[in-house]
């Protein structure tokens, strides 16, 4: 079996006992008794701590076994029934990009949970384009059934294609939800390193009368990590028979994740001006090319220089 972990106790929200860890009683000079925390507080001048410090709020400490070990797999696909934490998974995982400042080029728009403003270095992801000319952060595909779905003439453009060959190169993280593994395009499953199945329990209800929503908020949630060769053939059935890479749990409300991002808010689509129109449903005519103009004559080899005919 895989490891397990609680993902809630990894957001520095678990108290820990009373005189234990590094924080446990010790003796005063003065005889009587407190924290080693306590003591530095005490021992340190008061003129050495500046006005900002004793203002600034700092970060829940991020020590997160689960999102590390998930982060190890740097393209991954997160995979589960709407509302069962898929998203949240996801933007778990970027945390600590979030962190280090890295751009974060999306389909959802990414928020600051301290302000709740917009991420400084969040892109919204709308062309093709755009994931061509990036590199050194994270690409977040949320829904991919609206970017590279499996169906018959939703192919990814060719240059895309290349590129999910060659994130390696450009540091791009690349990280990606879906409803069924078997809705995504095969190219992006066949570069798709892990898979999180994720699972939601305990969903709470409003009750405001004929504006509630009909739709539970699960509040607990289950993620297993599996490896992507495994799930060339994935089946509910099958899953009960796969070694989990990493299994977590989570308790949705006041957690990080769920500040960072609108659950509710519409998804982004990436249209590549070509193809299959997502407003209408139509096609589109493929973008012409300008012609070749090398020439189709035939190569005299005596005429090309050996250090060329080496190079081949």
């Amino acid at each position: 079996m895989g490891t397990m972990s609680l993902e809630i106790l990894d957001e520095g929200r678990a108290s820990v006992p009373d005189g234990a860890g590094r924080d446990a009683a010790e003796p005063r000079p003065d005889g009587t008794s407190g924290s080693r925390r306590d003591l530095r507080r005490e021992e340190q001048p008061p003129d050495t701590i500046t006005e900002p410090e004793r203002t600034a709020v700092k970060p829940p400490r991020w020590a997160s076994k689960g999102s590390r070990t998930r982060r190890g797999y740097t393209i991954h696909a997160y995979i589960g029934a709407n509302g069962h934490g898929k998203s949240l998974a996801m933007m778990h995982d970027t945390k600590l990009s979030m962190d280090r400042g890295r751009p974060i080029l999306s389909t959802v728009k990414i928020l600051d949970p301290r302000s709740g403003e917009p991420y400084a270095g969040y892109i919204p992801l709308r062309t093709w384009d755009q994931l061509l000319d990036f590199r050194d952060g994270d690409v977040l595909f949320d829904e991919v059934l609206g970017i590279a779905a499996s169906e018959s003439g939703r192919s990814l453009p060719k240059a895309v294609q290349l590129l999910l060959n060659q994130l390696r190169r450009r540091d791009i993280l690349l990280r990606w939800t879906a409803p069924a593994w078997s809705r995504a395009n095969i190219v992006l499953r066949e570069v798709t390193q892990a898979v999180t199945v994720c699972r939601g329990y305990l969903p709470k209800y409003e009750n405001r009368g004929d504006d509630s929503r009909q739709w539970g908020m699960n509040r607990l949630f289950r993620w297993n990590t599996y490896d992507a060769m495994e799930f060339a053939t994935w089946s509910d059935n099958k899953e009960a028979q796969l070694k989990g890479k990493q299994n977590a749990w989570l308790w949705r409300p006041g957690c990080w994740a769920e500040q960072s991002y609108d659950t509710f808010d519409s998804v982004d689509n990436v249209d590549s001006g070509e193809g299959y129109c997502f407003r209408c449903g139509g096609e589109r005519p493929k973008k012409k090319l300008d012609p070749c103009t090398c020439s189709t004559d035939p190569v005299d080899l005596a005429a090309v220089p050996d250090s060329t005919l080496a190079a081949l």
